[in-house]
């Protein structure tokens, strides 16, 4: 890993050499997830009314909550968390034939959506979890006629996650090992000038990107390949730590 050194150098005395070093620190950790995140989302459209589209949504996700309850785990809060989505009207068309079709008309514009998230703890049942989920929806996804109600359930790709507490450790390690290794470089540009000098920490501050915007550490993207793959979370710090030298 590459790190940033900014040197500031002050002569106090033809004997006496200080300095302020300004140093970028950096710390990983990668961990194996302990669960993955599946999110589903209910969408009913082309309704005539927001209570018909709203109705047929919460039925369904009602019936995803039942099928999800098998592979719940009693240790894990919020293991199955449901967001409602809002009602709205939307006219839909479809471009055939060289033009616009109307599939959905004003009268029959009304649709509803809703999610379902869930962390599987059992990391070995995703194969047969994602088979039942979408076996279910092509029962129950409907296809959309002119102005005819439709119904479709997706499912996310799964993204690998970990407890609260977990991340607070991973966190706190990769902490430490930024600033180990920051002070490892004070250490050897120090003795360079003054063997045994005194070093001390006297701030740290968020790194910043090309754009000046801090730089968070924690990584979302699932194709980011220096934050999450399948089955394992990582997490990269940076900090900028700033150490008095005399």
């Amino acid at each position: 890993m590459k790190s940033l050194i900014l040197v500031s150098l002050m002569l106090t005395g033809s004997l006496t050499w200080a300095s302020r070093l300004e140093i970028v620190g950096e710390g990983v950790q990668v961990v194996p997830a302990e669960y993955l995140r599946l999110t589903m989302s209910v969408v009913a459209k082309c309704h005539t009314s927001a209570s018909a589209a709203r109705t047929q949504v919460d039925q369904l996700v009602t019936q995803v909550q039942e099928l999800l309850k098998p592979h719940a785990d009693a240790g894990i809060g919020d293991q199955i968390q449901l967001s409602i989505g809002g009602n709205s009207q939307q006219i839909i068309t479809k471009y055939v034939d060289n033009e616009n079709v109307v599939i959905c008309d004003e009268a029959h514009s009304w649709q509803a959506d809703s999610s379902v998230t869930f962390k599987l703890t059992r990391l070995a049942d995703l194969a047969a979890l994602q088979d039942a989920i979408l076996n279910f929806a092509a029962q129950n996804n409907v296809q959309n006629g002119v102005n005819t109600p439709g119904l479709i359930l997706d499912l996310s790709n799964p993204q690998p996650g970990v407890l609260a507490e977990t991340w607070d450790k991973m966190n706190d390690d990769a902490l430490k090992m930024a600033y180990n290794q920051a002070l490892r470089q004070v250490k050897v540009v120090a003795d360079l000038q003054q063997p045994n000098a005194q070093i001390e920490l006297v701030k740290m501050t968020a790194t910043r990107d090309t754009s000046g915007n801090a730089v968070y550490d924690r990584v979302t993207g699932s194709n980011d390949s220096n934050g999450s793959s399948f089955g394992k979370v990582s997490l990269r710090l940076s900090r900028l730590f700033t150490f008095n030298v005399k």
